[in-house]
């Protein structure tokens, strides 16, 4: 591939970015990209255009034509010619900033009934901070549970990205129920509970409904 020049977007790309068509097509991804991600940003699409990865998912900020910037969960896959070699990238983009912003105030709220424990002479209710970690690991779970993938339409490669990121996500979602249970408050443990079992089961299931990979059959 070329250096990251867009060469097609869609309306809610242009919508997103603030751009018409003519000013978007041209662009390159690293301008477009917020320099504190740039450098993981440039890594990961080295490791596809070097063919290392076929697939990838990652957050990352942009910027807007107005120079606001948003959070989005980027995934991006290699189109190859019939040689194997890659000759561009497909990737698509989702605006995550409202998600961003709620787990930034949950984990603050957490955060803060830490500190306050930490202290002898407050007696602090875990109810809420053990209610605000649990659902950090809901937002986890929600985007394990949509994080979709076809092993019968992908390459190994790909599927290997695929169940990884799946995997990234089960256990950060299991972490925040962990630490749900440690807060000790009732309620919210037993629930933690319930989804820490729940997400293996899920895990199972789409396993067991999935094709095999067809280089395996």
């Amino acid at each position: 591939p070329d250096t990251g020049h867009i060469v097609q977007a869609n309306l809610i790309a242009l919508a997103m970015f603030g751009y018409d068509e003519e000013e978007m097509l041209g662009k390159t991804i690293d301008e477009l990209t917020h320099p504190d991600d740039l450098a993981e940003s440039k890594l990961r699409h080295a490791r596809l255009a070097q063919g290392l990865d076929d697939h990838i998912c990652f957050e990352k900020r942009y910027f807007r034509k107005d120079g606001g910037d948003f959070w989005a969960e980027v995934c991006v896959s290699t189109l190859k010619n019939p040689e194997g070699t890659v000759e561009r990238f497909i990737g698509s983009t989702i605006d995550i900033t409202e998600r961003k912003i709620a787990e930034d105030a949950l984990r603050h709220a957490v955060g803060r009934y830490l500190i306050a424990k930490e202290d002898a002479d407050t007696e602090v209710d875990p109810y809420y901070a053990a209610q605000g970690q649990f659902y950090l690991g809901e937002l986890y779970r929600l985007r394990f549970e949509q994080a979709s993938f076809d092993p019968g339409a992908e390459g190994l490669d790909s599927l290997k990205a695929d169940l990884e990121h799946k995997a990234e996500l089960l256990l950060s979602a299991q972490g925040h129920y962990l630490r749900t249970i440690r807060m000790g408050e009732a309620h919210w443990a037993a629930a933690a509970g319930y989804r820490v079992g729940r997400l293996y089961e899920v895990l199972y299931d789409q396993l067991s409904a999935a094709r095999p990979p067809a280089s395996l059959t």
